[in-house]
């Protein structure tokens, strides 16, 4: 799953902000969210230009100057104006970019973690992403927190594929882990939308829990639809050689299927092709 890499496209995606042009002043993060927090006009908030000349800062700025912002940055995170709220998920991403940055948020995860019930599930899945992509990883108290969120009803926007990315990435042979992602891929309300980005959540090497792997197998079938189909094909083969040979069998009937659509039919024969020992498994 990609997230977004520049600051500046972050600022103007999450907030809908143009990067207008600015004056060329550039504050330090924690000026920026107690300026933030002392406005009450909506039209005064900073641009995504003036966001991003401050966040930019954060990869090369000292542990103390980002820990000197956090408490700030706490108070927008808990602001009642959503876009208060978004420039505080976007510091937070950008700070997830460091190496020392699951010391740096250990203060703010509470607040992340509240960020879960969220009423724009925009916030949530940012704020998913902040808490699972801290560096070299998040505290190990989480897990259980996003099993369970796997089976509310905020999981089915885009927050759920979010936590399935995260979740795969702490614990993916935990058996809890494996049950909550399988009973997730499962449910019937998911869109296609949903179905896909889960899928795309799940194709990492560090994907090693086999009940998983059967509901990847399982999205090979006829009914589900195209797209859907080539993201379980994806991901079987990003997951390795142990994922294609689980599903050996439904991918050469895919693979042999005149009636299969050409790209579904293709991406079969690819992911069944075994560059190890030049040989076609199907």
């Amino acid at each position: 799953m990609k997230w977004f890499a520049s600051a500046t496209f972050l600022t103007a995606t999450l907030l809908g902000l143009q990067p207008a042009a600015s004056q060329q002043i550039t504050i330090t993060l924690n000026q920026f969210f107690k300026q933030l927090l002392a406005t009450s006009d909506h039209g005064s908030l900073p641009t995504a230009l003036e966001s991003a000349r401050v966040f930019d800062q954060i990869p090369s700025s000292s542990p103390r100057a980002i820990t000197e912002a956090l408490p700030d940055i706490d108070r927008a995170l808990r602001h009642d104006n959503p876009d208060i709220r978004k420039y505080a998920i976007v510091a937070l991403i950008c700070i997830d970019q460091r190496s020392d940055s699951a010391d740096l948020l250990l203060p703010v995860v509470p607040s992340l973690l509240r960020r879960l019930d969220d009423p724009d599930p925009q916030i949530t899945a940012q704020a998913v992403s902040a808490i699972g992509s801290m560096k070299p990883k998040p505290p190990s108290y989480i897990i259980p927190v996003f099993v369970q969120f796997l089976s509310t009803k905020n999981a089915k926007t885009l927050a759920g594929p979010a936590v399935v990315f995260a979740l795969v990435r702490l614990a993916s042979d935990q058996a809890a882990v494996g049950q909550a992602i399988a009973r997730f891929m499962q449910e019937n309300d998911l869109n296609v939308e949903l179905r896909v980005d889960t899928l795309n959540a799940l194709a990492l090497r560090s994907m090693h829990n086999d009940q998983i792997i059967q509901q990847i197998i399982q999205k090979l079938a006829p009914s589900e639809s195209l797209e859907v189909r080539l993201a379980a094909i994806n991901a079987l083969e990003s997951i390795g050689p142990h994922a294609v040979q689980m599903g050996r069998e439904q991918l050469a009937e895919v693979a042999q299927n005149n009636e299969e659509s050409p790209q579904v039919r293709n991406a079969a024969k690819h992911a069944l092709s075994n560059p190890r020992k030049n040989e076609i498994m199907y």
